[in-house]
């Protein structure tokens, strides 16, 4: 193969695709267009750990740092004292006025922690009322499901909303372009599914009102303060996500 034919069929990706995602590669439309997709399935999926990673950083130079982070950690590349320096110089001046919404959303992924693990301990606590309509086996199969699928949504994102929103407060004030526009977007969608999948799972244990109402209570708080925080992330444009 000639070197016209070997630049026509080598891959293009859409820039910065990954930048604004939630990370779920298993549910992306995207992947095909995804150098992070790539990346990830290549160097850590298949375990093939034999590449230079000097030699491939040329590839992921736009990757997040938290994304190189990932992959020096792997090779045993140390990045993490430039990430933490990065953190600390930003943190100290802009993540103090947004501090107290960052706390909650840190309180709420223990919350969902502490709720889960209680049914490890003991049974998930049924009520009459979670028994009253009787349903066919195709209902129930359904049924069961969407609360599989509800549950699968709340524990991805319970530490992706904190961990999003710590970037969108610290590049609040360093970048005009944007950035923390789309960080911002990343944690309401989170939220968003969140608040969708909690009133899921209180449909199927209406018993457990009291419980489940207090975690909606506290995202939909925590959607409130960061539409506030940040006013114009709902209707930002992700490049090859929005557009």
């Amino acid at each position: 193969m000639n070197q016209n034919n070997s630049l026509k069929s080598k891959k293009i990706y859409k820039p910065g695709i990954f930048q604004y995602c939630d990370r779920w590669c298993e549910k992306c439309e995207h992947t095909d267009e995804c150098l992070y997709y790539d990346v990830n399935k290549k160097f850590f999926l298949s375990g093939d750990k034999k590449f230079n990673f000097w030699d491939k950083i040329e590839d992921v130079v736009n990757l997040t740092i938290d994304d190189l982070e990932e992959v020096s950690d792997s090779m045993g590349v140390d990045l993490k004292g430039f990430s933490e320096k990065f953190s600390k110089n930003n943190s100290e001046e802009t993540l103090s006025e947004g501090y107290l919404l960052y706390e909650k959303t840190e309180n709420y992924s223990k919350i969902v922690n502490e709720w889960f693990d209680s049914f490890a301990k003991e049974p998930l606590p049924v009520g009459k009322e979670d028994h009253k309509r009787k349903v066919s086996a195709k209902e129930l199969a359904a049924s069961m499901q969407q609360l599989t699928k509800a549950i699968e949504y709340i524990r991805w994102y319970q530490d992706l909303i904190s961990k999003k929103l710590k970037i969108a407060l610290n590049s609040k004030h360093e970048f005009k372009d944007g950035f923390h526009k789309g960080f911002a977007k990343v944690v309401l969608i989170a939220l968003d599914r969140s608040i969708d999948s909690w009133n899921s799972v209180l449909e199927h244990f209406p018993s457990m009102s009291e419980k489940i109402s207090n975690q909606l209570l506290l995202l939909q708080k925590i959607r409130e303060e960061v539409e506030k925080e940040f006013p114009f992330a709902r209707t930002y444009k992700r490049d090859g996500l929005d557009n």
